[in-house]
């Protein structure tokens, strides 16, 4: 395993142990959020060290450079791109059709006077519009590269 490995690894935990301290330190509700971000950037800092420290003993170099061999095989395999790139489109279309869906059901609250849903229908039809402009865009630019 390379050395970026071990400093990005030790670049979580340093994020993980500064944000414990802020919410050590702080006092407010945000205390829970720096929390959470405490323990993503532990548990991810303490897993990717745990990966570099296994991964790097001399008597698994060989075995790692093999899965690694295997990895790009798979990942360059043609059969694997297009299943990739469906299910990318796949997932592009359901998350317009959920944030569609998601408008409709807030404007209907808010139009029952249940809950002031005018900022969270603002926010997803900006998002809808940003989603379906930018897969727009970048297949025109993705069509143009390779004709």
């Amino acid at each position: 395993m390379s050395r970026k490995n071990l400093w990005i690894g030790i670049g979580y935990m340093l994020c993980g142990l500064l944000f414990l301290a802020a919410a050590i330190l702080s006092k407010d509700k945000i205390s829970s959020l720096f929390a959470g971000l405490s323990g993503g950037g532990l548990g991810g800092g303490i897993a990717l060290l745990s990966k570099y420290f296994y991964w790097s003993r001399s008597k698994r170099i060989v075995r790692y450079r093999e899965r690694m061999e295997a990895q790009d095989i798979e990942r360059k395999d043609e059969r694997n791109i297009l299943f990739r790139d469906k299910a990318g489109r796949y997932t592009y279309i359901l998350s317009l059709v959920i944030i569609s869906i998601s408008i409709l059901v807030f404007t209907v609250i808010d139009a029952m006077n249940l809950y002031n849903c005018k900022l969270i229908m603002l926010y997803l039809s900006l998002l809808l519009i940003f989603l379906y402009a930018a897969g727009f865009f970048i297949y025109k630019r993705l069509k143009a590269q390779n004709a």
